[in-house]
C-alpha cells in the first residue's frame, strides 16, 4: 500500500509540474455521436438498410465489455 501510495503522489508532482509548464495533452478527437442516440435511433436495422444510410460516427467512452465470435467482435461501450 505505501508503495502505490507513493507511485500516486509522484504522479501527481509530475502532472502538476507539467501544468505548470502550460503543457497540455494534445486531443484532437471530436465525437459527433451517444451510443444511447444511436441505438434509439438505429436498432432494429439489417446490415443492408445500414448501409444504405452510409453514416459514418465517432463516439467516445469506455468498453465495458467484449465478446469475441469468431471474426467478429462485439463491444458495449459506456458513454457520459
Amino acid at each position: 500500500m505505501t508503495t502505490e501510495r507513493n507511485e500516486e503522489t509522484v504522479r501527481r508532482q509530475k502532472l502538476e509540474q507539467l501544468r505548470a509548464d502550460r503543457f497540455n495533452y494534445p486531443n484532437r478527437f471530436k465525437p459527433n455521436a451517444l451510443a444511447s442516440e444511436l441505438h434509439a435511433e438505429l436498432d432494429g436495422l439489417d446490415k443492408d438498410e445500414l448501409e444504405s444510410i452510409g453514416r459514418n460516427v465517432s463516439v467516445a467512452g469506455r468498453v465495458m465489455t467484449r465478446r469475441i465470435m469468431g471474426k467478429a467482435t462485439f463491444a458495449t461501450i459506456q458513454d457520459r
